[in-house]
């Protein structure tokens, strides 16, 4: 008797074991024997994951400030999964705002990477045996958004535009104060 519990995504998954899952018929010996049976199960926890974008601090010059980059911590992705960002944060004008962002994590396409001899006899036997090559593969595959195995944080960097403002040098501050007292000499 073989109980097995299957499963990809985070959950739980039953062994599927019952009463009738054990034969003890058979012989006499076994004429007052109870099964009683308490089901199995496999749990998959939610993996923790961080997403956390750059901070960036430029010269105000009108144009927008953007920092294109996310750093994935915590338990990071799955293998075999990707994210891909979508970057909605920006600063313009002289201030602060938050670097936010979009995240779509997917699963990656499997290449095939056996030799093409390979590849065409496992394509011939599944025609010869008429099976469903494609389908007997997929039956493995995980189902469900990945986002659901994922206990996500999100971490947004800032975004600074500021107005710099230039020491004068002691030129031009000698400059300055010839201006204000040939104003000030005019004035009077």
């Amino acid at each position: 008797m073989k109980a097995e519990a299957k499963g990809t995504n985070a959950g739980e998954y039953p062994m599927g074991l019952t009463e009738g899952s054990f034969d003890v018929g058979g012989t006499e010996n076994y004429t007052k024997v109870t099964v009683t049976v308490n089901d199995g199960k496999m749990k998959i926890g939610r993996r923790a994951v961080t997403f956390t974008s750059d901070s960036a601090t430029k010269e105000y010059d009108g144009t927008p400030l953007t920092a294109p980059h996310v750093t994935i911590g915590g338990d990071g992705l799955a293998e075999g999964e990707n994210a891909e960002f979508t970057f909605t944060g920006s600063q313009t004008e002289v201030g602060s705002s938050q670097n936010k962002f979009t995240v779509q994590i997917s699963r990656s396409s499997v290449v095939d990477r056996r030799p093409a001899p390979v590849r065409r006899m496992m394509r011939l036997m599944a025609v010869l045996l008429s099976v469903d090559e494609d389908s007997a593969e997929q039956e493995n595959e995980p189902t469900g958004a990945p986002e659901d195995n994922y206990d996500i944080t999100y971490v947004y960097g800032t975004l600074t535009a500021a107005v710099v403002v230039q020491q004068q040098t002691r030129r031009q501050r000698s400059i300055s104060r010839w201006l204000s007292r040939r104003c000030s000499a005019r004035a009077e």
